[in-house]
């Protein structure tokens, strides 16, 4: 029987075959399962779709800015944005799909808007989402960021990060970790199949890899905000500030080859030499065109197909 396939996992199909089929193409397990397996296609756009189309519903959502901080660096209450952390939670499913154990670590929430979309991601994988934050926004920055940054910016309280999770997320599947990372983190020993950070500091990046990046799995990834394409050269970082800065003192430390890319917006990924599908951003890259044109938002633009709605569109334009 011949198996119909819809575009988005014939877009899928179309880009494994040509990285497969690229010179030096890695001979990759879930690559060969997803050339081979329309189940294994249609379970793969079925996960991007749904947190595309779900992450877009909690931006649309999520509470709107307060009052009280007009004109200030975080006024706007969100931080990250859906298509920022589709790229982490595709790269989770396929972490899932190849086996890799451990939670996700986040640490730096705001008010929750990543939390609850990753939280979504997680229930999907049966997977714990561990949040790491003050709740009372940052620390003093001691300088750091020329003055951009001051303490207590970006603060989301608990009860604000409880309250968006219970309405936009799946708050059955997140543990939350008060406390400033130096104190909350001290003696981590649980794996992390992938560390987040968005903590604007280079301080707060320290802390969080003296005591929680061994946790790390070989074959997991780091994602990073306050990251910028010019950071990186090659693969290794070379500029910034802030958490990058702390990132590149880390992985010199360490001595270990690692590979990291500008993905988006200003989100960063680390992969070790160990780390699975290098490939997953590149992914991500070619279907989000087809996620787009995909949306309801888009599908609602488009001219309408059903009598019905061809009359209304009329009306409207007389």
């Amino acid at each position: 029987m011949t198996t119909v396939e819809q575009p988005l996992e014939r877009e899928l199909l179309a880009w494994v075959e040509a990285e497969q089929d690229a010179p030096g193409a890695r001979d990759d397990a879930l690559l060969a399962a997803l050339r081979h397996s329309p189940a294994a296609r249609r379970r793969h756009a079925f996960f991007l779709k749904c947190m595309y189309e779900t992450f877009h519903a909690v931006a649309e959502c999520f509470p709107p800015p307060a009052a009280d901080r007009a004109g200030r660096i975080d006024a706007g209450g969100v931080a990250t944005s859906p298509q920022e952390l589709l790229y982490i939670a595709h790269h989770l499913y396929i972490l899932d799909q190849l086996g890799v154990p451990g939670v996700v670590l986040e640490c730096g929430c705001f008010k929750g808007f990543s939390t609850c979309c990753l939280s979504h991601a997680c229930a999907a994988l049966g997977r714990r989402l561990v949040v790491a934050d003050s709740f009372q926004g940052l620390p003093d920055p001691a300088g750091e960021g020329g003055g951009y940054y001051g303490s207590g910016d970006f603060c989301g309280t608990r009860g604000e990060v409880e309250e968006n999770l219970r309405a936009l997320g799946r708050p059955e599947v997140v543990d939350l970790l008060p406390g400033w990372f130096r104190d909350s983190l001290r003696g981590w020993q649980e794996p992390i199949a992938i560390l987040w950070l968005d903590v604007d500091l280079a301080s707060s990046a320290r802390d969080v890899l003296r005591h929680a990046g061994a946790g790390l799995q070989p074959a997991g990834a780091l994602f990073t905000h306050e990251f910028q394409a010019d950071f990186v050269a090659e693969g290794r970082i070379v500029g910034g500030s802030g958490p990058a800065a702390a990132l590149r003192e880390h992985l010199d430390d360490q001595g270990r080859p690692y590979t990291a890319r500008f993905i988006a917006g200003w989100l960063g990924m680390i992969f070790s030499a160990a780390s699975a599908a290098p490939w997953s951003p590149r992914l991500v890259d070619a279907l989000l065109p087809h996620l787009r044109d995909a949306d309801h938002r888009v599908r609602a633009a488009q001219r309408p197909s059903r009598p019905w709605q061809r009359r209304m569109l009329a009306l409207r334009r007389r």
